[in-house]
């Protein structure tokens, strides 16, 4: 048998390739949409994340923006498909595909949707890379900003 005919398993679902969200919307209503998909509660979503539940709650009233890695851990954590995770962060004023690093942050998106792949072992892959994680402190004004490591 040539390598041509070599049958390959293809699976594509439309989960994968579904985006659900409304052209007109806002990035907070695409937000509030992928929370209330994934079945998620504010709590959980918190946990996952890393993200307080206050900020979550300031991003999907768009009281606020949330940072690029806020939106991996997003992405990461609803477990979107790679079309989803592109118009959340295209919506929220980002770009994946200018340097190394944001190229990383779609791969692992990818993986997260296909595999499984949880906020902190992006994390931890993340800072073997010498690269941003999606980790987050308080600071005395309870604003959330980026450990760097």
């Amino acid at each position: 048998m040539d390598s041509d005919s070599k049958k390959i398993p293809i699976s594509i679902e439309k989960d994968d390739i579904r985006v659900n969200f409304e052209q007109d919307s806002t990035f907070a209503d695409d937000l509030f949409s992928a929370i209330d998909s994934s079945g998620l509660s504010l709590v959980e979503l918190s946990k996952k994340t890393g993200i307080s539940e206050s900020s979550i709650v300031r991003h999907r009233t768009g009281q606020s923006k949330p940072s690029l890695e806020m939106m991996v851990a997003y992405c990461i954590a609803l477990r979107v498909n790679i079309f989803q995770a592109m118009q959340l962060i295209y919506k929220a004023g980002y770009n994946l595909f200018c340097s190394d690093e944001q190229k990383t942050y779609f791969l692992l998106i990818f993986q997260s949707h296909y595999f499984g792949l949880t906020v902190s072992q992006a994390n931890e892959f993340l800072k073997k890379k010498n690269i941003q994680t999606l980790e987050w402190y308080a600071t005395k004004k309870g604003e959330k900003k980026i450990v760097r490591k």
